[in-house]
């Protein structure tokens, strides 16, 4: 998930059960992050669009 009014990148690292909401782990922040980009490396690596270029992204695995 990206927040851009912050810069933040978080992921969820689990899935919600009934009754058992989650919130997202902010991993990392991105200065000028607009989006996410769609990429062919496989996950755990997004590509993330800033205001200057873009960005790769290494996430936890887990």
């Amino acid at each position: 998930m990206l927040r851009p009014e912050n810069s933040e990148v978080a992921v969820f690292v689990a899935w919600p059960t009934p009754g058992a909401p989650i919130e997202p782990e902010v991993v990392t922040t991105v200065e000028g992050a607009e989006s996410f980009v769609p990429d062919s490396r496989p996950c755990p690596n997004i590509r993330v669009r800033t205001t200057g270029g873009s960005r790769i992204i290494n996430l936890p695995e887990g």
